[in-house]
């Protein structure tokens, strides 16, 4: 050993790693020798058979619901809380009622604010709801990645080609009352009733990419592609219109008396009247060029929406002559968060939209948004960025806007009223005292008894960015920022290391890790030495500087650090890393780990000493849970997208489309 700056610096050596010592200022470190190999394969859908097909095929309906096994589970093994908050399509019906396709399930808002929710237990087939249409006959029908919906009775059904599920991305229902879906590689198909057939040109193939299907007022039905090609069915033939000149994707379809109007990523909203299409765009008077959605009102008006923030939420309306903008910011929380609208026009005048930012009504004064939200069913968001157990053993959840706390019974959402600095939470860790600590984009905060106590830059944090946060043992506090690690003892705050923290976990010893941007880019401090590592998902090249960024850590109640690492480059791999005592062990896809990339909490011990490790698609690539348990690798959950994984008492809980927990095996 030797000593720099008053303080003793450790090289430690080992078989599989480089590692040199550095103050925490800066040295610059040798490159690692550990190297996390993985390999990447291409991962297909598996659609229906023959839904691809050129030839008209039919299929024989199966009519299953609730009570029958081959409901879809979108979490298998695991109990899902999910939020209704995230909408995707959105209907009115002739009472007035809103009914919102989200990725929770479907909402039912009625004009006094009330909503009732429907999920997979109630009988759906897929908490993700991607259409919602009503028939003649006012019976409502959705459509979701695994099956055609319709409720009889008060019991929802759903209608698949037999032994099989039937996308149905996006739908409309003729005046005859036939079912039409389409789905980006799948096509367009209809469902009569009784059975599924497969629409295609008997001379050429039919689009293979319907992105959008709509029924004209004739009957009908036309469909619009990610190419920009627009078609018609004719008979029994679906026809390309010469002329149309649609320049990019088409985005959405709606008709307004006889003329079809066509939106688009990019090149604003085409009409076409049956002979000439004409183009508008912001030249014209458009909000947009980036077309979402297209609604008419009662009175023949177009409303369309587009962009993303606070700009999704002013909307383009065309009286017939002229267009105009309408909507503001005014009564949205979140907004610049807003990513798209989907839209309907009630028979009223009300304009309704679906929207990441909940379900969004705008009356026909025109004055500003209401923004209605489910409260108490579940997270805030289906988004998760970090889970974590409370000292009363209650589940905190933390999303990119707010805070969800679960008491085993009921959900409470804590936002910056209630103290919490920022909306984006970064990291969550309760102290021996039972005060839990909760990082945002805007510092940490404290909450303890009902109360709350924040700290900032100004508090003594080297910056408002705060990153991660761990409590040792001691009950000394470690936030993580993107300017250095930051150390609280219970009355000041001292920085003693530099860099752009991305994890922090403290071990029994008292000791903390802390994982960097940069080489070295895992550090751990003890109370009288200071170690660093450089540690890689990949071998580098020659010379090559390091880049991997160490995702998350974990300290199992023995000492064992693990670790996920991600290499971002022309191979995008991810390995895991364990350091028992003085060896390190590293562990590649070839070992059983999910092929993937590692993000924030990516990596938990459970009570049993299982290791559970949550892996992110690569360029669309992998995905999935692995555990190590008894010195071998399963996984589950296989191409699934993740977030960030806890062990909460007994139990393990994932971030994924809401929060999940583990369902005991027995």
């Amino acid at each position: 050993m030797f000593t720099r700056s008053g303080r003793t610096i450790a090289v430690a050596t080992t078989l599989t790693l480089w590692v040199v010592a550095c103050s925490p200022s800066a040295v610059e470190p040798e490159p690692t020798q550990s190297t996390l190999t993985t390999t990447s394969s291409v991962v297909t859908e598996v659609l229906p058979e023959g839904l691809g097909d050129a030839e008209t095929t039919t299929y024989t309906a199966t009519a299953t619901t609730v009570d029958d096994v081959v409901e879809h589970d979108p979490v298998p093994g695991w109990d899902a809380f999910t939020s209704p908050n995230v909408g995707g399509p959105v209907t009115v019906d002739a009472d007035g009622t809103a009914w919102v396709g989200t990725t929770a399930g479907l909402v039912a808002w009625d004009l006094e604010d009330a909503h009732e929710a429907f999920r997979i237990q109630d009988g759906l087939p897929d908490h993700d709801v991607s259409s919602v249409a009503f028939d003649g006959e006012g019976t409502i029908w959705i459509g979701t990645a695994h099956g055609l919906t319709t409720q009889n009775d008060e019991e929802w059904v759903t209608h698949n080609p037999t032994g099989q599920g039937a996308d149905c991305r996006w739908m409309t229902i003729d005046k005859v009352g036939d079912v039409w879906c389409g789905a980006k590689e799948v096509g367009l198909y209809r469902f009569d009733g009784s059975g599924w057939q497969v629409v295609a040109d008997v001379d050429r193939t039919a689009p293979t990419d319907a992105a959008v299907v709509v029924a004209g007022p004739d009957g009908a039905i036309w469909a619009g592609s990610t190419t920009g090609s627009v078609w018609r069915l004719e008979g029994a033939t679906l026809v390309e219109l010469a002329g149309s000149n649609v320049t990019g994707a088409v985005s959405t379809m709606a008709f307004a008396g006889d003329n079809v109007w066509v939106g688009t990523h990019g090149s604003g909203v085409y009409r076409y009247d049956g002979e000439t299409w004409e183009q508008f765009t912001t030249s014209e008077g458009l909000h947009h060029d980036v077309v979402t959605s297209i609604a008419v009102g009662p009175d023949g008006a177009v409303w369309l929406s587009g962009g993303t923030g606070l700009d999704a939420l002013t909307l383009s309306r065309f009286d017939g002559s002229a267009w105009r903008t309408v909507g503001s910011p005014g009564g949205v929380s979140n907004s610049t968060d807003v990513e798209s609208l989907t839209l309907a026009v009630a028979e009223d005048g009300t304009v309704w939209a679906a929207s990441n930012a909940g379900t969004l009504r705008l009356l026909p004064t025109w004055d500003g948004w209401d923004q209605l939200r489910v409260f108490g069913e579940g997270p805030h968001m289906d988004t998760v960025t970090w889970l974590a157990a409370g000292s009363g053993g209650e589940v905190w959840v933390g999303t990119p806007d707010r805070l969800s706390v679960y008491d085993g019974s009921e959900w409470e959402i804590l936002g910056q009223s209630s103290g919490l600095g920022g909306r984006m939470v970064t990291g969550i860790a309760t102290a021996p005292d039972g005060t839990t600590w909760v990082t945002t984009e805007l510092g940490a905060t404290a909450f303890r008894d009902g109360g709350s106590s924040r700290y900032t830059k100004d508090s003594g944090l080297p910056s408002n960015n705060a990153t991660a946060v761990a409590v040792g043992s001691d009950g000394t506090v470690w936030v993580g920022t993107d300017e250095g690690l930051a150390r609280f003892d219970g009355e000041d705050w001292s920085t003693p290391l530099s860099g752009f923290i991305t994890a922090v976990a403290a071990d029994p010893t008292g000791d903390v890790w802390a994982a960097r941007v940069g080489e070295p880019n895992l550090v751990r401090l003890g109370s009288d030495e200071l170690t660093v590592y450089s540690v890689a998902a990949m071998e580098p090249e020659d010379g090559e500087a390091i880049t991997d960024v160490v995702a998350a850590l974990a300290v199992a109640p023995d000492g064992t650090l693990w670790l996920t690492v991600t290499h971002d480059g022309d191979e995008p791999v991810g390995g895991v890393l364990r350091l028992r005592g003085k060896t390190w062990t590293p562990f590649t896809e070839a070992d059983g780990i999910p092929r993937g990339g590692f993000g924030p909490g990516s990596v938990a011990v459970g009570a049993d000493g299982a290791v559970w490790v949550v892996a992110r698609p690569l360029d669309g690539v992998g995905g999935g849970v692995g555990v190590f348990s008894a010195d071998e690798w399963t996984t589950e959950l296989e191409g699934r997208v993740v977030g960030p994984i806890a062990s909460i008492g007994s139990d393990v809980w994932l971030g994924m489309n809401g929060a999940a927990k583990r369902v005991p095996v027995t």
